[in-house]
């Protein structure tokens, strides 16, 4: 069926190499260019490993800190294996539609128009064999675009989460009142953006994707909690500052275990990682 090569080689002669890079320029018609990672997937990523429950109870959980610290970090490597299991087979349903080597007839309109949904469906018909075909069909024709839904939902709900954890975490003058209306608040927003947006009511929200949505919400939900610690006054305000950071360098102040499990390898490990990944998909 032929390999990474033969891919590149038939992206190229197409003139769709940006395909393959991770840094999409200004105006990409995705909504993905570089900045809107760069402001928009922090909002979504500290929502998710800091403050969701899914994670916190787990790391509560661990048998002592570096266990916690070394937990996510893990994960975080893994979590690397998407990118290929999601990426990776559109590239090579184009590599092989371009030669000519899968038919794609079954999910194209009258007006040449393919319907990107049903092309796990057809790559499993045409590829597999006939028993794990039959049996993958029925779970994987629906699966297409359920990642970019639910990540689109996630952009307006995470930013008040992020807000109140970062906030929490490096302003002392911050305090529980503030942070509670700052998550009720902003969390409506975000519902009422949502509904804005999937109602089509002709604002310019609609034109905005959905990784700089979750940045403009993190910005809205920063100020308003700012607003509010000055506005609202509050009793705890002096217990509140022992949960804060001294310093952003404070986490690392602890030794940890000695060799690869350090969580300081570790997390030098996943950034060489990422960067690696960026640089050669860039």
């Amino acid at each position: 069926m032929g390999g990474w090569g033969e891919m590149m080689a038939v992206l190229e002669a197409n003139g769709e190499l940006s395909k393959v890079s991770m840094l999409r320029p200004h105006g990409d018609p995705d909504g993905m260019p570089w900045y809107a990672i760069l402001l928009g997937y922090p909002v979504l990523g500290i929502w998710y490993w800091c403050a969701d429950q899914t994670i916190v109870q787990r790391v509560l959980g661990a048998q002592d800190e570096n266990h916690a610290r070394v937990g996510p970090l893990f994960a975080g490597l893994i979590k690397i294996l998407p990118v290929f299991i999601f990426v990776l087979p559109d590239l090579l349903a184009y590599m092989l539609a371009s030669s000519g080597k899968l038919d794609l007839s079954s999910i194209t309109s009258a007006e040449g128009v393919v319907n990107s949904k049903g092309i796990y469906a057809v790559m499993i018909t045409e590829l597999l064999p006939a028993a794990v075909a039959i049996a993958l069909v029925p779970m994987l024709n629906q699966a297409s675009g359920i990642f970019n839904a639910l990540s689109d939902i996630i952009a307006h709900i995470a930013p008040p989460v992020t807000t109140v954890f970062l906030l929490g975490v490096f302003w002392k003058k911050t305090h529980g009142p503030a942070a509670q209306w700052t998550m009720i608040i902003g969390g409506l927003s975000g519902v009422l953006v949502f509904a804005l947006n999937k109602l089509e009511v002709q604002t310019p929200l609609l034109e905005i994707p959905f990784m700089m949505m979750a940045f403009y919400l993190f910005c809205y939900c920063v100020a308003l909690q700012t607003i509010l610690t000055c506005v609202i006054q509050s009793e705890n305000t002096e217990e509140a500052k022992g949960l804060c950071w001294n310093s952003p360098l404070e986490p690392l102040a602890a030794k940890g275990w000695s060799g690869i499990g350090n969580y300081k390898f570790l997390a030098a490990l996943l950034i060489a990682v990422m960067g690696t990944l960026y640089y050669f998909f860039r």
